[in-house]
């Protein structure tokens, strides 16, 4: 844990994996660094937008993710609500969790989705390509072997004919299904480990 431009740092080593946490001490505000440490995106509230009838926030609030890219001190706006409450693949309303790309050129962000899965989201840092990647209940970025740069991402999913599972599932940043990792990411990074 440490102090950083007057927010909390908590970070999560997991071996083979990219996995950060930031969180504003004041006000709970999500953060996220960049690789390179030149931008830091924020999740910040949007008071002012009114939401429509149909739509619900669930239990977060309706977020904006400012850009700022510390190099050159400057603020940008870079994703807006999205108020399509119909299609969970399009409805960006709050913002559960968010994480740069390893090559710092991409910005992954989950939303509420369906009522068991989250959506994951990305967008390029110059605002172009906002794209929906997968249902996600939480995911990671691989940093290293010849899976880094994809994503490990927590699915809910059901079997044929009946049932339901909870697994782990490889997907690359265009959102294409990479394969099976497993119900936990305990193998996948010893078979990491291997190729590193």
């Amino acid at each position: 844990m440490r102090l950083f431009l007057g927010f909390l740092i908590v970070f999560f080593p997991i071996l083979g994996f990219s996995n950060e946490i930031q969180e504003d001490s004041l006000n709970g505000t999500m953060v996220a660094f960049s690789p390179d440490h030149r931008w830091m995106a924020i999740v910040e509230p949007s008071k002012h937008l009114k939401i429509p009838e149909e739509c619900d926030p669930g239990p977060g609030t309706v977020g904006q993710i400012w850009l700022f890219d510390l190099k050159n001190a400057h603020k940008s706006l870079l994703v807006n609500p999205q108020f399509n409450c119909d299609n969970p693949e399009t409805a960006i309303i709050s913002i559960e969790s968010l994480q740069f790309s390893i090559d710092s050129k991409t910005l992954y962000f989950q939303t509420p989705g369906w009522p068991v899965s989250g959506a994951l989201h990305a967008i390029d840092l110059d605002g172009k390509n906002l794209r929906y990647i997968a249902p996600s209940n939480s995911f990671a970025l691989i940093s290293g072997g010849v899976y880094a740069g994809d994503l490990a991402i927590a699915q809910h999913r059901y079997f044929i004919p009946v049932g339901s599972y909870d697994a782990y599932w490889a997907y690359n940043p265009q959102g294409k299904e990479i394969g099976f990792i497993g119900s936990d990411l305990t193998h996948f990074q010893d078979e990491e480990n291997e190729f590193s």
